[in-house]
């Protein structure tokens, strides 16, 4: 059984390319622990992992945005 971290993040990964665009705001970290009931290590290390992939960009005290890089499948 997958860990929670990568379910979210598969589950993420979908919604980014079904429901999103290039620069919108992404959904917020609270946001997505009381939708999903995870603890906030879980949905963070979700959150990181799309970072690094490059599917999202964080910018502090602003929020998380959908990354506009070329590479990025949609």
């Amino acid at each position: 059984m997958e860990p929670n971290y990568i379910r979210l993040k598969e589950i993420l990964r979908d919604e980014l390319k079904k429901k999103f665009k290039n620069g919108d705001l992404f959904y917020s970290q609270n946001y997505l622990m009381k939708k999903y009931r995870l603890s906030y290590a879980t949905v963070t290390r979700a959150l990181n992992e799309l970072e690094r992939e490059g599917y999202i960009y964080r910018i502090q005290g602003r929020g998380t945005f959908v990354s506009d890089l070329p590479e990025r499948e949609l």
